[in-house]
């Protein structure tokens, strides 16, 4: 993880709804977060990216909280995304 202080940034419209900005020195990425009874949906975007957002829909995880504490909540979002911070 690059030198710097993480800044996480979220918005709860619902409890089943999540936009998440992320960033520390080199990095900054969104995260919407979608959670149904059935299914995980989160749009990821990285502006340093050339990429077009990616978008990941996998069965809803064994134990996902859509509530969950920032930190778990971005630990959720890794896991499911295959990212390697």
């Amino acid at each position: 993880m690059p030198a710097g202080r993480l800044s996480f940034e979220r918005v709860q419209p619902d409890e089943n709804v999540s936009f998440i900005a992320v960033q520390w020195p080199g990095y900054h990425e969104f995260f919407c977060v979608m959670t149904s009874t059935d299914t995980v949906t989160i749009l990821s975007f990285e502006p340093s990216d050339d990429a077009v957002p990616r978008i990941h829909q996998v069965p809803r995880p064994y134990r996902w909280d859509p509530g969950a504490a920032d930190d778990d909540m971005l630990l959720q979002i890794w896991q499911v995304t295959g990212h390697q911070r």
